[in-house]
């Protein structure tokens, strides 16, 4: 493992910069993604460096505008998501069907929502943590690895961390909207890893390749299946005996989009059990509690092998 490489010159005051539109444009929001960073300044630098330099290959000049409009709106519907959930005892929404009508099948929307969702991964500091967490226990497991399968790629940000942190890995990530594929592709060629970091249209549930994979991924995409013990099941059948993988999943968070209720983490925890998985470490993350609110949105990242027998 290396420090990161970037062939595209980021501009080391993109984060500034951001901080300041958020200051500027969205006050309210301003506070908290403070307090955030001072909880863990140095992710932040680091991960917010590359992710904007990144994130401006595949918006263009605006960049810092799109990504600050899209966090102020991602956390506005968030927060109000969470509130109805609090009232209302389930989530919204219980289909992909339901989601995809109304969300998924709306340009103007997504791109908002994208670039809100991409923001939190460096400007809320529970997802600050689960980022040292990939990098500091999961990513030093690969150093015997040749390739990894991202199942849920969404923008590519993982497979183009894991490409940039590795550099003898190769990663091919699988996602079912052409619209992220494409974003993806920016990023890995901004990143400077796209000739390691590929990305296929796919189906996370059903995907198979002749030849199984060393390593693989899959971050919050549990909570928007209807049945997430399907896709579990199929990384199983993805990786080697005794690989590892990395998995995150978001517990009693209400976005829009989220299907699958998960009450607590021995819930995940039992779902990689019973796909073959032997788990090795756990972190699990929130805000700080809202006393206001009677769930608590958590994050759990999960750090596991595949079972190369029945028991271990």
């Amino acid at each position: 493992m290396t420090n990161m490489q970037n062939t595209r010159k980021n501009d080391p005051q993109d984060a500034q910069k951001l901080l300041e539109l958020i200051r500027t444009d969205y006050p309210a929001f301003y506070q908290s993604v403070n307090e955030n960073i001072s909880k863990n300044p140095n992710a932040f630098k680091e991960l917010s460096s590359f992710a904007l330099g990144w994130a401006k290959e595949a918006i263009g000049a605006d960049a810092l505008e799109v990504i600050a409009k899209g966090y102020a709106y991602f956390v506005t519907d968030v927060n109000r998501h969470q509130i109805e959930y609090c009232i209302r005892g389930h989530y919204k929404n219980k289909s992909y069907t339901e989601v995809y009508d109304q969300i998924y099948n709306n340009d103007e929307y997504m791109n908002i929502y994208h670039w809100g969702v991409f923001a939190t991964l460096f400007l809320w500091n529970h997802h600050l943590r689960i980022y040292d967490f990939y990098r500091d226990q999961f990513l030093p497991m690969l150093d015997n690895c040749a390739n990894m399968i991202e199942l849920g790629s969404g923008s590519g940000i993982w497979s183009t961390l894991t490409c940039s942190l590795c550099p003898n890995i190769t990663t091919l990530g699988i996602d079912i909207s052409k619209s992220s594929l494409n974003i993806a592709q920016k990023i890995s060629k901004s990143a400077g890893v796209s000739l390691r970091a590929s990305f296929k249209v796919g189906d996370a549930l059903t995907f198979k390749q002749n030849a199984l994979f060393d390593a693989g991924i899959s971050c919050f995409l549990l909570e928007h299946l209807e049945a997430p013990k399907e896709l579990m099941n199929n990384l199983a059948q993805c990786v080697k005996p005794g690989a590892p993988i990395f998995i995150t999943a978001a517990i009693t968070a209400a976005e829009v989009d989220h299907i699958y209720e998960f009450k607590n983490e021995v819930e995940v925890l039992d779902l990689l059990n019973e796909s073959g998985f032997r788990i090795l470490q756990v972190q699990s993350t929130s805000p700080e509690p809202d006393e206001r609110l009677c769930f608590l949105p958590r994050s759990i990242a999960i750090i596991a092998v595949r079972k190369s027998s029945e028991h271990w």
